[in-house]
């Protein structure tokens, strides 16, 4: 390996670490042009083609790195990663299974089982295991796939995060299904499976077989209860809820970055509250929730914004509460999913480098009928849609 090939490399990984993905594309293919079987550097060449959006020839980059190494699975996982985001799903499904043989933090038990191998056709009269993967909203997205395992299979348990159980009784009363918790012993079982894995499972390679209707459910008594608070507490109008940050992951150095990608201050969405009758409802927990307190009045126009997050429990606590709701405006954050898939209109902002579930350049969305999606026109600038949604508000009153 000549030292001109490694320096190139070497340029072409600061390039990317600095954001600069068309200097790091440059850089790579010089290196390449010296040394063309060097996999790691057309796996650096694969991801400074993805970050500028070349995902055809990204794809082209990871299929050369795996005729290389075969088993490289984080160039599997990548090659899916834009497989998806283009809408291949028969090819991006399969290269999505490569993610259990990474090495989470913190680790997932259950990656330890044996990859999954059955169809819906070789469950049936067994029982299935299904578990927990990733975030809330990946698995509120992916839950939408439970009542097709439990058609085929004799019996389901579903192994789900403490704070999204009530949530799933409520809304997948199914006589064959049993949710418990992760926190429980693992049950007796003939096959099993991520929910992350359930689209390759179900054979959904297009678009169009996405099951895309509403498919989680309030508790009618507790959203009475929330109805009448509202009506008591809260002004007339339109009744927005409002999320401006996701979850902070500081055991997490990648999903950190991603979320400092997705997120933006409070202050930033101070403009949609010179819109007039429109009362603002806080879906924002955790520590961003605290921007609130001191959010200037001068920022901050009209009615004071309410924040009753203090009283949302778990998910099914959230859900009684956003059925109440007009509207919800929220990055992309698991709000976004839970009142997407309650078929509650759902705006969502999203930033220059969005994942592969809102697919490219669309507004809407495959996955929920009722979401309309604002993506930023310039990496990093949030004040251009604030004032696109500003400008939709005023059209929808």
């Amino acid at each position: 390996m000549s030292d001109a090939a490694r320096a190139h490399a070497e340029a072409g990984a600061a390039h990317i670490a600095a954001g600069n993905y068309l200097a790091a594309q440059a850089s790579y293919e010089q290196a390449l042009l010296l040394n063309v079987d060097a996999y790691i550097w057309h796996y650096g060449l694969g991801l400074a083609l993805q970050k500028s959006k070349q995902y055809d020839a990204a794809i082209s980059a990871y299929d050369k790195v795996i005729a290389l190494y075969p088993t490289m699975a984080y160039a599997h996982f990548a090659k899916a990663q834009c497989a998806l985001m283009v809408g291949d799903f028969a090819g991006g499904w399969p290269a999505y299974e490569w993610r259990i043989q990474f090495d989470e933090i913190p680790p997932n038990p259950f990656y330890k089982l044996s990859p999954p191998t059955w169809t819906l056709e070789a469950i049936k009269g067994k029982t299935v295991l299904l578990w927990h993967e990733q975030g809330f909203g990946d698995m509120i997205q992916f839950s939408r796939f439970l009542p097709l395992i439990a058609q085929s299979a004799a019996k389901v348990y579903w192994v789900v995060h403490p704070l999204l159980r009530r949530l799933f009784e409520q809304s997948f009363s199914l006589p064959n299904v049993v949710i418990t918790s992760i926190t429980n012993p693992m049950p007796e079982h003939d096959a099993h499976c991520s929910v992350m894995s359930l689209p390759l499972i179900c054979g959904i390679d297009c678009l169009e077989k996405i099951p895309d209707h509403p498919y989680l459910f309030a508790n009618p008594e507790q959203v009475a209860s929330w109805q009448k608070k509202i009506s008591v507490s809260a002004n007339p109008g339109l009744r927005v809820g409002l999320v401006w940050a996701g979850g902070i992951r500081s055991d997490n150095p990648e999903a950190e970055a991603i979320d400092s990608q997705r997120s933006m201050p409070l202050a930033t969405l101070s403009t949609l509250s010179a819109v007039k009758d429109i009362q603002f409802f806080s879906l924002q927990k955790d520590h961003p929730s605290r921007q609130i307190h001191s959010l200037s009045s001068d920022l901050w126009h009209g009615e004071p914004m309410i924040d009753w997050t203090s009283e949302l429990h778990d998910w099914a606590d959230s859900a009684n509460f956003v059925s109440n709701l007009d509207l919800v405006i929220t990055c992309c954050t698991a709000v976004a999913h839970l009142a997407a898939a309650m078929g509650k209109p759902t705006w969502i902002l999203l930033d220059d480098s969005a994942c592969w579930r809102w697919l490219q350049e669309r507004s809407d969305s495959a996955w929920y009928p009722t979401v309309r999606l604002f993506r930023q026109s310039k990496t990093g600038d949030w004040d251009e849609v604030v004032d696109r949604v500003s400008a939709a508000l005023k059209e929808l009153l």
